[in-house]
């Protein structure tokens, strides 16, 4: 069963940002049901395996935006 994850993000601005998110996040594995909220700086999504924070990390960072917790 897939688990909830939410990560908050610093440095969205408008819809480009937000589909820049949309993409790096899709790329990890076993991730789905992406949602990206411009207004609460936050994704959230759903993962079939445990998700590495620092690989998070690296997504949103490569993405252009700040990582700011993993919840």
């Amino acid at each position: 069963m897939a688990k909830k994850h939410t990560v908050s993000i610093q440095g969205m601005h408008c819809q480009h940002c937000m589909m820049k998110v949309n993409q790096s996040l899709a790329t990890l594995p076993g991730v789905s049901n992406i949602q990206v909220d411009l207004m609460e700086e936050q994704a959230t999504f759903d993962a079939e395996n445990t998700i590495d924070a620092k690989l998070v990390e690296q997504k949103i960072q490569v993405a252009g935006f700040t990582f700011l917790g993993l919840k």
